[in-house]
């Protein structure tokens, strides 16, 4: 019967931590919103989406993606390169159309007292022209300065 006893303990005991984890877990998935693990002013747009900068009344529309990147399993002389074409926004008026990419020295800019870094673009090219415009996405980071 002692045995019987020290079992139940156990059980009722690996049920409570199994109750506890599911309800932890449940309550984080239902205010979890995603950006809390961005750093802040990092963003992610895809084609002719403007998102807001959190904190800012600055946005970012990504018109165009130039993809030249050599693709995955292949053998290239160069690299290759990924640029983004994008307008930032303020409201109603577009501050300008500008271009960064992944060539060194070219992947930030700054503006109104704003550096914008181009931080990824995915996905990456698995075999050459196989990405549509509208499945990129571009990772950017907006920092006051």
């Amino acid at each position: 019967m002692k045995y019987r006893k020290n079992s139940d303990k156990y059980f009722y005991l690996i049920l409570v931590v199994v109750l506890g984890l599911f309800i932890s877990l449940s309550l984080f998935l239902r205010f979890y919103d995603g950006s809390q693990m961005r750093p802040k002013g990092e963003i992610e747009v895809s084609l002719n989406e403007t998102v807001i900068v959190k904190g800012t009344d600055m946005g970012i529309k990504l018109l165009k993606v130039n993809d030249s990147r050599c693709p995955a399993r292949t053998t290239c002389v160069w690299e290759g390169q990924v640029s983004v074409t994008f307008n930032v926004v303020r409201g109603e008026a577009v501050l300008g159309r500008f271009t960064l990419s992944t060539a060194e020295g070219d992947n930030s800019l700054f503006l109104n007292g704003y550096d914008i870094n181009l931080l990824a673009v995915s996905p990456y090219p698995q075999e050459a022209g196989s990405i549509n415009q509208s499945d990129y996405r571009v990772r950017m980071i907006v920092s006051k300065r």
